[in-house]
């Protein structure tokens, strides 16, 4: 016997305006589980990423950002998961891919033998703990265009420098096929590649969450809200 698929589904008759308020709110709760499946949001906690991160920001992660034959870029802020905190997420800057050769000369970033671009920038300084931070921004330019300020800087106390910088000289680095060499933007304020102890190592394909795409500063976001709610 033919089954009376007329039966299967049933047409809600209901006033027009209640039925378009239906379908938006369909397509807004629709959209927002989308948007969680592709995007993730997160809080900035601490400064290892200044000047372009600083704590309080608020940005947004493509979590389907390297799918398919999509990789990491020179440049790409990335959200990535390290093998020694597998529940933890972090946040840093892509500066060498697979193949590439990289180390750090006298807080200079080295790529591939040939010495990043960094012009100087504005002084830099901040206090904590009692202890004084003193530098200034440099603007780094990857081999591609993709250019970001970066802060060098020491700490000192009212006696002169408080200890050397142990990431301004490593080693060079090879970094493996499927991996990349991440830095901090704020050069002597970030755990990242150049330790292996303690830090990161390599950051495998697997290990890698996602690319940055929006950052909303902390101080736009009431503001944002407040405008979102105003009625017009």
């Amino acid at each position: 016997m033919t089954r009376d698929r007329s039966k299967d589904i049933e047409f809600l008759d209901m006033p027009w305006p209640i039925a378009v308020l239906a379908a938006l709110s369909a397509f807004l709760v629709l959209g927002v589980v989308g948007a969680r499946v592709v995007y993730k949001p997160y809080r900035v906690p601490s400064g290892a990423m200044q000047p372009a991160l600083t704590p309080g920001d608020y940005i947004i992660v493509d979590k389907f950002a390297y799918r398919g034959a999509r990789t990491p870029q020179r440049g790409d802020i990335i959200v990535f998961r390290p093998g020694d905190h597998p529940d933890r997420d972090f946040v840093s800057r892509v500066v060498a891919i697979g193949g590439d050769t990289v180390r750090v000369v006298d807080g200079a970033l080295v790529l591939n033998g040939a010495t990043v671009d960094g012009a100087l920038g504005k002084p830099w300084s901040s206090t904590r703990d009692r202890m004084r931070e003193v530098g200034h921004l440099r603007t780094e330019t990857l081999p591609g265009g993709v250019s970001y300020p970066v802060i060098d800087s020491i700490w000192e106390t009212s006696d002169g420098p408080a200890f050397p910088i142990p990431g301004d000289n490593t080693q060079a680095y090879v970094v493996p096929s499927g991996h990349v060499f991440v830095l901090g933007d704020h050069r002597d304020n970030a755990v990242d590649s150049r330790f292996e102890m303690g830090g990161f190592g390599y950051v495998g394909a697997a290990q890698i969450t996602g690319k940055l795409i929006h950052v909303e500063r902390r101080e736009r976001v009431l503001p944002t809200m407040l405008d979102v709610m105003r009625p017009y």
